[in-house]
């Protein structure tokens, strides 16, 4: 087995949580552009409306800027949430009102205030920087990215901060890890067998990193034995080979890994 030489981390749900529900937050706003929808309706039409997106990443070709392309993913999402919750699509008459409220919600996501480092995050990723691991945080996320992480004290720690969308691919494709270890590997060489990965999403997380030769860590943080919404139970079935299961993150220190 090879020594871990290289650690990434997920964002959302292993390293920062949102504040408050997102179906309160786009409530707030949509009321503000003129749209009163229901904060439950808003949530679940947002929870729909991701788990079915395309990947957030550009494919290649891609004309658009890398902003544009960010701004269109996100303004579909939020189309979508909203419709979802009035249950119809918004006019055209009333575009100006969505753009307003979508560029509201996009703002608002930039901003620490949004989110909060998760209890256990910090310490975590100051223990396996002081061993001298080279660590990096890989998530399909956008590049507001940089800008949460550096706000949260974090920056230093890490070697790369990659969001899929600057990556070329989104979480559990291969390239996408491909990509951050190219970037952890700075100039020299770093086998994939020697990076670990670590995340709360069975699929994205655990099958990508396995499938990109990496090991990987799965966080259960709720403790339920089942990751990405109840989608099989990892406690019934085990995780694959070469992943391990951590109910906090302060377990890595302790798993049967060589650092």
């Amino acid at each position: 087995m090879r020594r871990i030489r290289a650690v990434s981390f997920d964002a959302g749900g292993t390293l920062i949580g949102i504040a408050e529900p997102v179906g309160v937050t786009y409530a707030r706003f949509a009321r503000a552009a003129g749209f009163p929808a229901d904060a439950d309706a808003l949530d679940e039409g947002f929870r729909r409306a991701f788990a079915t997106a395309p990947p957030l990443a550009p494919t290649a070709g891609h004309a658009a800027t890398l902003l544009e392309f960010e701004l269109s993913w996100w303004r579909a999402i939020v189309a979508a949430s909203l419709g979802y919750a009035l249950c119809e699509d918004v006019p055209p008459s009333r575009a100006g009102d969505l753009e307003r409220f979508f560029a509201a919600t996009f703002a608002w996501y930039a901003e620490p205030a949004a989110w909060r480092l998760l209890p256990d995050a910090a310490g975590a990723v100051r223990e396996l920087d002081g061993r001298g691991l080279r660590l990096a945080v890989l998530s399909n996320f956008d590049r507001r990215l940089h800008g949460l992480i550096d706000a949260f004290g974090l920056c230093d720690a890490f070697s790369a901060i990659v969001p899929s969308s600057e990556a070329g691919a989104a979480k559990p494709a291969r390239g996408a890890f491909d990509h951050v270890r190219r970037q952890l590997s700075g100039g020299g060489t770093l086998a994939a067998g020697e990076c670990l990965h670590v995340g709360d999403s069975v699929r994205e997380d655990v099958a990508g990193a396995l499938g990109a030769g990496w090991r990987a860590v799965w966080i259960d943080r709720h403790g339920h034995g089942h990751g990405d919404g109840g989608s099989g139970s990892a406690a019934t079935t085990g995780l694959p080979d070469g992943a391990a299961r951590i109910t906090t993150l302060h377990d890595l220190s302790s798993l049967a890994v060589s650092f």
